[in-house]
């Protein structure tokens, strides 16, 4: 975040790779940690992200390519005909090769790429009709720290180019990336609610959110360079758009293509240590409620001060009806008792994951108050859920901020896209906290990053507040 008259640096995107921040999560497989063996169903890693449910069966690192590329390639024989009117034809060439070995890596219209292109990485070549990856490095490391189904979304993805080569698709290099994406998430449904041979679990889709942190752009990345593939947060709306409205639903990202955070903000700020961004931050919430409410703005149901303790053990503590079980971690919360938010060791996730992740705790807690102002007899994933929504539509005048779309006069703050990109880290690595203090069971954390992106291109009307 920044101060809003200051001058600032480009700010970095918080991803796995660009800055070190690495997310450990269950997946629906069972533990995943960075640095492990690809035996994901015997890590004993400790998830840090929401609960997970029932597990699926893992499937082995060989198994999993396999039956992903015959799924992708089922799914495409029964969509491609409709959405595009185009026959089906299975990608020719499915290519491992190892970076460190030339003789292994394909060629690309009869020429061989810099390193660059092999190590680390997966690709599309139209030319010759080849989805290619790194398989000594790329995709046992990917299965290793995320389990198996993130590598179904990269087949996913770069069969998606494939599929736009099929049916002519051509735009800029951005939006045939996120479009590719939007067809992954198309592919992820088909998963969903199924009985066929792969199905999914809830808990995967979070490892998608972690998947699409590591492959990331920098913020400091503008969207016109060649080869850019979006921020995470406008990467994951893409695959939402795929999840929730099928194959159909990506064909608009050339003709009609989504406005995109990369594009609206250029530039951002460094982080500003909390001393300074706390107080700021909580006079703009009261400006943003009001603008964003009219005359109907719950200003009333603001908290009356924030009180930042030493631990979440005290912040628990000193909230009268709160719950005094072992916790541990970041932690920020609504007491209704004292009319407060509670806040303790912000400064530990500012350190790891920028200081909007930490920001993002305390504005749910303070969003927190606000709908159940509006409707207290709500249910508590709801109330998270509508939180997450409302700071969503916060961050869009932020965000706003930081170019020449009015906003209220007297924000301090501006948000960057790499602030974006952090506050989905916060909440991969903080569950959700109802008032009280008290965990919010079953919440997945995509889930909250869709309301929170929500809230943010939609506005305030998309947050159901009420009813």
């Amino acid at each position: 975040m920044a101060v809003r008259t200051a001058a600032v640096a480009v700010a970095c995107a918080i991803t796995a790779s660009a800055c070190a921040t690495t997310v450990t999560l269950q997946s629906a497989t069972g533990p995943v940690e960075p640095g492990a063996t690809p035996t994901p169903a015997g890590s004993s890693a400790t998830p840090t992200a929401s609960p997970t449910p029932t597990a699926r069966p893992a499937l082995a690192y060989d198994e999993a390519i396999d039956d992903y590329i015959v799924d992708i390639e089922a799914f495409w024989a029964r969509h491609l005909p409709d959405v595009f009117g185009v026959d089906f034809i299975p990608v020719v060439h499915l290519t491992p090769f190892d970076p460190d070995d030339r003789s292994t890596w394909p060629p690309c219209d009869g020429e061989f790429g810099p390193m660059e292109l092999y190590r680390d990485n997966a690709f599309y070549c139209a030319p010759d009709d080849v989805i290619a990856w790194d398989a000594e490095g790329l995709f046992p490391r990917l299965y290793a720290e995320y389990g198996d189904f993130v590598l179904g979304l990269v087949l996913a993805h770069e069969y998606g180019h494939a599929i736009q080569s099929r049916a002519d698709l051509l735009g800029p290099d951005v939006y045939m990336e996120l479009q590719a994406d939007c067809f992954s998430g198309a592919w992820a449904a088909s998963l969903l609610d199924t009985d066929g041979p792969l199905v999914l679990a809830p808990s995967d889709l979070d490892v998608a959110v972690a998947g699409f942190l590591e492959f990331a752009d920098s913020a400091a990345l503008p969207q016109s360079t060649p080869d850019a593939h979006g921020s995470a947060f406008d990467r994951l709306r893409a695959f939402r758009t795929g999840l929730d409205t099928g194959a159909a639903g990506c064909v608009s990202y050339l003709d009609d293509p989504p406005d995109l955070s990369q594009i609206w903000a250029q530039g951002g700020g460094g982080d500003l240590p909390l001393a300074e961004l706390l107080p700021s931050m909580i006079d703009d919430v009261g400006l943003l409620a009001e603008d964003l409410g009219g005359a109907d703005a719950p200003v009333a149901g603001l908290p009356e001060s924030l009180v930042v303790v030493a631990s979440d053990e005290v912040a628990l503590q000193s909230c009268r009806g709160a719950g005094q079980g072992p916790d541990t971690g970041p932690v920020a919360f609504y007491c209704p008792a004292d009319d407060m938010v509670y806040a303790a060791e912000l400064d530990e996730l500012w350190s790891r994951a920028g200081d909007f992740a930490a920001s993002y705790l305390v504005l749910h807690a303070y969003a927190t108050a606000m709908v159940l102002s509006m409707d207290e007899g709500r249910d508590v994933a709801l109330v998270a859920l509508g939180a997450d929504c409302m700071v969503g539509a916060w961050s869009r005048r932020w965000f706003d901020a930081a170019s020449s779309a009015p906003v209220p006069a007297a924000l301090a703050l501006t948000l960057s896209p790499g602030d974006l990109d952090e506050a989905i880290v916060g909440v991969l690595l903080v569950p959700a906290r109802a008032a009280f203090g008290q965990r919010v069971p079953d919440l997945r954390a995509f889930e909250r990053i869709s309301s929170f992106s929500d809230g943010f291109f939609d506005g305030l009307d998309s947050c159901a507040l009420t009813g």
